[in-house]
């Protein structure tokens, strides 16, 4: 085998450890914003792309309802002085982008990209063996929402009307009016390309529809899943290749727009016409090339380990 193909095929494996992002939002006119972790690209109605919000390293981005973009730029100091810093940003909707706040060490727990329709925050902190929910109001006032055991909070979500959705693990809870319900679990699948992924690091980006389905995506498995409102669960698109969901959203024809990052930490945004969006299986062709890619890295270890063995005899 081509020592060249191993090397690529390994630090392509290792790039996953990456943490990818989930920024993307549309806004009143239905142009699409999401990040690429070292800027934010506007996709207009048009289908042109453009940078809107250069050199900044946002996971989550969040557009209110008068059209205005908000996200934080966040960055490592490097091992000398070993620091976090921060800082928040917008981007008015005019086109004019402002700095809220100076420079910041570490990471701000009171601001989230989590909201609803009125401009409250969603957050989750430490509570006891489990977690607590809040949420945050523009007149800065705390609200408690619920207190739970959970394994480990991940990403979450909000309806316009403050209905939260979080991820724990491998399960989606929903949390309403104070009561928390399982509305999914088992979620986790896995390709060749992303079988290496712990639990932690498989589910990604929530959203929902106007009849409050709910979506995910399976990063390790490079599908999204939809959970209908009877409990069903089924896979509505699946990527191609070295590609893997982290978000998506629909506009206002039904149509799907998909985040992808690849193994490489390419960001992608892909169109899904809403008559195709249940046609997105995985071709045969790509499954085979999986199932060849997977023989040929074991193969390359195998022989590995076997020299290393020849050469203590």
């Amino acid at each position: 085998m081509n020592r060249y193909l191993i090397i690529l095929l390994i630090a392509s494996v290792g790039s996953l450890y990456a943490h990818p992002g989930i920024g993307l939002v549309k806004d009143s006119k239905g142009n699409l914003f999401y990040t690429d972790l070292s800027k934010i690209l506007k996709v207009s109605t048009d289908g042109k792309q453009t940078v809107v919000v250069p050199n900044v390293h946002s996971h989550e981005i969040f557009m209110d309802k008068d059209d205005n973009l908000y996200g934080v730029h966040l960055w490592y100091t490097g091992e000398a002085s070993n620091k976090w810093m921060f800082y928040y940003w917008t981007r008015r909707k005019d086109g004019t982008i402002v700095k809220l706040q100076n420079d910041t060490e570490g990471f701000e727990q009171s601001f989230s990209f989590v909201r609803d329709a009125l401009g409250n925050h969603y957050l989750n902190r430490k509570w006891k063996d489990g977690y607590e929910f809040y949420r945050i109001k523009p007149d800065s006032t705390i609200e408690i929402l619920g207190q739970g055991k959970f394994d480990d909070i991940r990403w979450m979500f909000c309806t316009e009307e403050g209905t939260l959705y979080f991820i724990d693990l491998d399960k989606i809870y929903q949390l309403k009016n104070g009561q928390f319900r399982l509305i999914a679990l088992n979620l986790i699948d896995k390709t060749v390309p992303f079988s290496w992924m712990d639990k932690r690091h498989s589910l990604y980006g929530l959203w929902a529809d106007d009849a409050e389905n709910i979506y995910v995506c399976v990063y390790s498995g490079q599908k999204i899943k939809k959970i209908a409102q009877d409990g069903i669960v089924s896979t509505i698109y699946q990527s191609k290749l070295n590609w893997s969901p982290t978000n998506g959203l629909f506009d206002k024809q039904g149509n799907l727009w998909v985040m992808e990052t690849s193994l490489t930490n390419n960001v992608r945004l892909q169109k899904v016409e809403k008559s195709k969006i249940r046609k997105s299986e995985m071709p045969l062709i790509h499954i085979v090339f999986y199932l060849v890619v997977s023989i040929l890295v074991l193969g390359f270890f195998i022989v590995r380990v076997r020299f290393k063995q020849s050469k203590h005899m």
